[in-house]
């Protein structure tokens, strides 16, 4: 599994439609992908990823991309999209999902990445706590967690920057 996984690295969308049971009995029995915008943006993204022929090593620009809309369109799907495919492609990914206020942070934006996350085919790899997403074996060192954008929750942030890290900061 890790093998065909690691196939996905610079391919957000191919990822999100081989991870993910589209069209399957279950909850997306009734659905084929992503929906357009989503596919969309994930296009973009791995065309940013492989323009910058990030390694794993080598620091690279950062990708940033903002989605302004109206409630309840998926932009925390996308969210936990990106999350999934960050955790399941990059050994050793070190993470923060960040909202406006922790209620929205819990209760919308966490809880989506909880339902996903379940619903991906590496979640066997990952646990998935109210606050922290970490891979069973390298606890410590390959992980996401949730974090208020509070001023003085800054130091949350620190240290995220080495070369192993996430290479997209989602907000």
């Amino acid at each position: 599994m890790a093998r065909a996984v690691s196939e996905y690295y610079d391919d957000p969308l191919g990822f999100v439609l081989f991870a993910y049971q589209w069209g399957k009995p279950g909850p997306l029995r009734d659905h084929s992908g992503p929906d357009e915008w989503q596919i969309q943006f994930l296009k973009e993204l791995g065309e940013q990823v492989r323009q910058r022929k990030f390694d794993g090593t080598a620091p690279v620009l950062p990708i940033r991309f903002t989605t302004a809309s109206g409630h309840g369109i998926g932009k925390s799907v996308l969210v936990a999209f990106l999350v999934d495919w960050i955790m399941s492609t990059r050994p050793h990914a070190k993470g923060t999902v960040t909202a406006n206020t922790f209620q929205q942070l819990s209760t919308r934006t966490w809880a989506t990445i909880q339902t996903w996350t379940r619903r991906c085919i590496t979640a066997h790899w990952f646990t998935v706590t109210s606050d922290k997403m970490y891979h069973n074996v390298f606890k410590d060192s390959w992980f996401c967690s949730a974090q208020s954008c509070k001023e003085e929750n800054s130091e949350a942030f620190a240290g995220q920057h080495a070369g192993l890290d996430q290479l997209l900061h989602l907000r």
